[in-house]
Protein backbone atom coordinates (compact mmCIF):
# COMPACT_ATOMS: atom_id res chain seq x y z
CA UNK A 1 0.00 0.00 0.00
CA UNK A 2 2.87 2.52 1.02
CA UNK A 3 4.41 1.83 -2.52
CA UNK A 4 1.19 2.63 -4.27
CA UNK A 5 0.78 5.56 -2.74
CA UNK A 6 4.21 6.60 -3.12
CA UNK A 7 3.58 5.86 -7.03
CA UNK A 8 0.72 7.90 -7.06
CA UNK A 9 2.16 10.52 -4.84
CA UNK A 10 5.30 11.08 -8.02
CA UNK A 11 2.21 10.92 -10.27
CA UNK A 12 0.87 13.44 -9.30
CA UNK A 13 3.56 15.65 -9.04
CA UNK A 14 4.69 15.14 -12.26
CA UNK A 15 1.40 16.25 -13.54
CA UNK A 16 1.86 19.97 -11.74
CA UNK A 17 5.84 19.87 -13.03
CA UNK A 18 4.43 19.31 -16.90
CA UNK A 19 1.95 22.18 -15.96
CA UNK A 20 4.59 24.43 -14.81
CA UNK A 21 7.28 23.49 -17.79
CA UNK A 22 3.93 24.80 -20.16
CA UNK A 23 2.17 27.23 -18.81
CA UNK A 24 4.13 28.14 -15.60
CA UNK A 25 6.02 30.22 -13.72
CA UNK A 26 3.67 29.65 -11.19
CA UNK A 27 0.29 27.48 -10.87
CA UNK A 28 -1.68 30.05 -12.68
CA UNK A 29 0.02 31.41 -15.20
CA UNK A 30 2.02 34.27 -14.81
CA UNK A 31 0.48 35.53 -10.97
CA UNK A 32 1.43 33.86 -8.03
CA UNK A 33 -1.25 33.05 -6.36
CA UNK A 34 -2.27 30.86 -3.14
CA UNK A 35 -2.20 27.77 -4.78
CA UNK A 36 1.78 28.54 -4.54
CA UNK A 37 1.85 29.02 -1.27
CA UNK A 38 0.02 25.47 -1.11
CA UNK A 39 2.54 23.77 -3.60
CA UNK A 40 5.29 24.72 -1.46
CA UNK A 41 3.32 23.37 1.69
CA UNK A 42 2.77 20.00 -0.29
CA UNK A 43 6.75 19.77 -1.17
CA UNK A 44 7.50 20.08 2.27
CA UNK A 45 5.95 16.83 3.30
CA UNK A 46 6.84 15.27 -0.20
CA UNK A 47 7.75 11.63 0.15
CA UNK A 48 10.57 10.40 0.05
CA UNK A 49 12.10 13.97 1.01
CA UNK A 50 11.26 17.28 0.22
CA UNK A 51 14.78 17.74 -0.91
CA UNK A 52 14.43 14.39 -3.58
CA UNK A 53 11.33 16.09 -5.15
CA UNK A 54 12.97 19.10 -5.67
CA UNK A 55 16.30 17.34 -7.02
CA UNK A 56 13.25 15.31 -9.45
CA UNK A 57 11.41 18.55 -10.44
CA UNK A 58 12.96 21.41 -11.25
CA UNK A 59 10.05 23.62 -12.24
CA UNK A 60 8.53 22.93 -8.73
CA UNK A 61 12.04 23.81 -7.29
CA UNK A 62 11.19 26.60 -8.75
CA UNK A 63 8.09 27.45 -7.26
CA UNK A 64 8.96 26.59 -3.87
CA UNK A 65 12.40 28.49 -4.09
CA UNK A 66 10.34 31.56 -4.60
CA UNK A 67 7.97 30.95 -2.09
CA UNK A 68 10.44 30.67 0.33
CA UNK A 69 11.99 33.99 -0.45
CA UNK A 70 8.57 35.72 0.20
CA UNK A 71 9.23 37.98 3.16
CA UNK A 72 7.04 37.40 5.49
CA UNK A 73 6.91 33.82 4.67
CA UNK A 74 11.31 33.43 4.89
CA UNK A 75 10.73 35.23 8.32
CA UNK A 76 8.98 32.61 9.53
CA UNK A 77 10.89 29.91 8.44
CA UNK A 78 13.93 31.39 9.89
CA UNK A 79 12.32 31.89 13.11
CA UNK A 80 11.60 28.04 12.93
CA UNK A 81 15.01 26.95 11.75
CA UNK A 82 13.54 25.33 8.57
CA UNK A 83 14.58 28.50 6.08
CA UNK A 84 16.56 25.44 3.74
CA UNK A 85 14.71 23.21 1.76
CA UNK A 86 15.15 19.68 3.18
CA UNK A 87 15.76 21.17 6.69
CA UNK A 88 14.82 19.11 9.37
CA UNK A 89 11.74 20.12 11.97
CA UNK A 90 13.02 21.56 15.07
Amino acid sequence: MKAKAAAREARLFDLVENRLAKEGPYLVGERFTAADLYLFMLTIWANPSERALLERCRNIARVATTVRARPRLKAALESHGVLEAGAPSP
